[in-house]
């Protein structure tokens, strides 16, 4: 239904000929997801610590990369994946200024570190965290999709998760 596009340069990179090539390798995971039939593409909104250089760069490259999946018919989704992608008022600021149809977010539950790129629940890298029940309050909303994490669970669990799976993609 969705497909994930990593480490194809930062969308937030404040060195415009970087963040040019970043939307270019976008535009692959958007030619991909039409041909998988997928509905949408989420990135990671993650770069730079300047909140405002990053918020500037965001609305020019997710106005871009939204105008160019909407032929294609397919949404761009942020995923709030630690840094200031994590502060939900800061990503849904920039959904509402952009105010397109097919921009929203995929929040997950276990990406909420606003102290480390990459911090995991699972480690010590969760210094500080935005509150997860306000981030997700936000950002649910403007949800076409969630990330979860499932760290801990016995084979019980597992066979309802997995049906639950069948429920969601049916």
């Amino acid at each position: 239904l969705l497909i994930s596009v990593d480490n194809e340069g930062h969308l937030g990179d404040k060195d415009n000929k970087l963040r040019k090539k970043a939307i270019e390798n976008h535009y692959k995971g958007i030619h991909k997801a039409t041909i998988m039939y997928c509905h949408s593409v989420r990135f990671n909104a993650f770069w730079t610590a300047d909140s405002s250089i990053l918020k500037a760069s965001l609305i020019h490259v997710l106005t871009r990369l939204t105008t160019y999946a909407a032929k294609e018919d397919i949404n761009i989704l942020s995923e709030n994946h630690c840094l200031l992608s994590s502060d939900a008022q800061f990503i849904t600021s920039i959904i509402k200024v952009i105010n397109l149809p097919n921009l929203d977010t995929l929040p997950d539950f276990g990406n909420l570190c606003l102290s480390a790129e990459w911090g995991s629940t699972e480690d010590e890298s969760y210094i500080k965290m935005y509150d997860p029940y306000l981030g997700l309050e936000i950002m649910l909303p403007y949800a076409k999709g969630v990330g979860t994490k499932a760290y801990n669970f016995n084979q019980t669990e597992y066979i309802l998760i997995l049906n639950m799976r069948e429920c969601f993609f049916c």
